[in-house]
């Protein structure tokens, strides 16, 4: 078996193209630098050098490495997606991101069959702070963004909110637009 010092060896002398440094001879390794300048130059920016998991990092610390920071508190996911949903290796077996994001944070509900879903509309968002238990996988009162629901608060208010049409117009369930008005925190029409 190779070490992976051997391995880099084996790669760069593969390569036909010649690094960029002048007066450097050598086959390129990564970034257009042959090992020794690729060396020096990981060592002079080691913010820049994405780095592989180890086995001590943090679940939070594998997730920074695969998702970047967006408005409104979001933390989107730039990895392995399966089957639309965020997916990471850990411990030799596949782990749903967003689950496994807000199970650290809120235990998992003990009956039925629950998800972690994003209250936000971003998409591939797995902030936690944006997570919440639901027994659907993308709650559908979601679905109407605040504006939306905003707007149907103050249809309701002056009387022409008619919802059975509005739910054909957005694409949900008539319960689907009072959830999202009672998100928005209006309840006048429970009463």
């Amino acid at each position: 078996m190779q070490s992976s010092r051997n391995r880099v060896t084996v790669v760069a002398m593969t390569s036909t193209q010649l690094c960029s440094v002048p007066d450097c001879n050598r086959n390129v390794l990564a970034r257009d630098l042959c090992s020794p300048h690729y060396q020096k130059w990981r060592k002079e920016h080691p913010d820049q050098v994405r780095t592989t998991a180890r086995r001590t990092d943090t679940l939070a610390e594998r997730v920074a490495m695969h998702s970047h920071p967006a408005p409104g508190g979001c933390i989107v996911w730039t990895g392995y997606m399966n089957e639309g949903l965020p997916w990471l290796g850990v411990g030799g077996r596949g782990v749903n991101v967003r689950r496994a994001m807000l199970a650290e944070r809120t235990p998992v509900p003990t009956e039925g069959r629950w998800f972690a879903a994003p209250r936000c509309n971003t998409e591939n968002c797995v902030s936690p702070d944006h997570l919440e238990w639901s027994r659907v996988s993308r709650p559908t009162e979601y679905a109407i963004d605040d504006t939306d629901a905003d707007r149907l608060i103050d249809a309701y208010k002056d009387g022409s909110l008619n919802v059975a049409k509005e739910a054909r117009n957005l694409g949900v369930s008539r319960p689907t637009i009072y959830r999202a008005m009672e998100r928005r925190g209006f309840t006048e029409h429970q009463t």
